[in-house]
């Protein structure tokens, strides 16, 4: 337009008016070109700020998700430490019963609070070697005591199925070291955490021609769960 204008008036003569209207057209069309480049630049600062604002938004989630993920560990830690530090823990101890061949099972309670629904399921076993195995399997269809309670610094004593008679080959691969004779038991019981706990004891009988016959804790199978 402004281009039109101008060959006009070379056409006709410049006049004053003709020469103020081309001024106008001119200063419109340097205004229209700097109104675009402003406007252009005025979007790319736009789209450049959502772009930011956008890649900010995605890197404060993920710090949140992991400051959520590290505030849940720490406190799935301190919960498991309340726990140990309160929980019930039974430990066995392995007694003589005095005048007969059953032997007692005694399970303290060296934790906080009260074991309930104690129970106790056990095995006696001769085996031809010392290797004890890693699987065992109380025997089935023993009736623990019912609804025993054993609170904090108290023990409960239960009684085991007589000692296994043994015959004297047996007796002498004993004393020989070439058989072993084990009792496995299964302590398990509940308290205030709702959680099941099981402790598992394990005693062989390693007997001594020139001392008493002795018990003493299995290689394995002994642990607090």
């Amino acid at each position: 337009m402004g281009h039109d204008i101008v060959i006009a008036a070379a056409q006709r003569g410049l006049g004053w008016f003709d020469g103020l209207l081309l001024l106008v057209n001119l200063l419109g069309v340097y205004i229209l070109a700097r109104y675009t480049v402003y406007t252009k630049r005025l979007v790319n600062l736009t789209k450049d700020a959502l772009h930011e604002a956008r890649n900010n938004n995605q890197a404060s989630f993920a710090q949140t998700l992991e400051s959520n993920k590290q505030t849940a560990e720490s406190n799935r830690i301190a919960g498991d430490a309340l726990e140990l530090g309160r929980r019930a823990w039974l430990v066995a101890e392995l007694k003589p019963e005095p005048n007969s061949p059953a032997f007692l099972v005694v399970a303290r309670n060296v934790g906080g609070v009260p074991a309930t629904d104690v129970a106790m399921w056990h095995k006696w076993e001769y085996i031809g070697s010392q290797v004890i195995p890693d699987d065992i399997i109380p025997v089935a269809g023993q009736v623990p005591d019912v609804g025993v309670v054993i609170g904090p610094g108290l023990s409960h004593k239960f009684q085991t199925e007589p000692f296994m008679a043994l015959s004297k080959e047996q007796s002498d691969l004993l004393f020989v070291k070439q058989a072993v004779v084990y009792l496995y038991c299964e302590i398990v019981y509940w308290d205030v955490f709702n959680k099941a706990r099981t402790t598992t004891a394990c005693w062989i009988y390693a007997p001594d021609r020139t001392n008493e016959p002795d018990w003493t804790p299995a290689p394995k199978h002994n642990r607090l769960e």
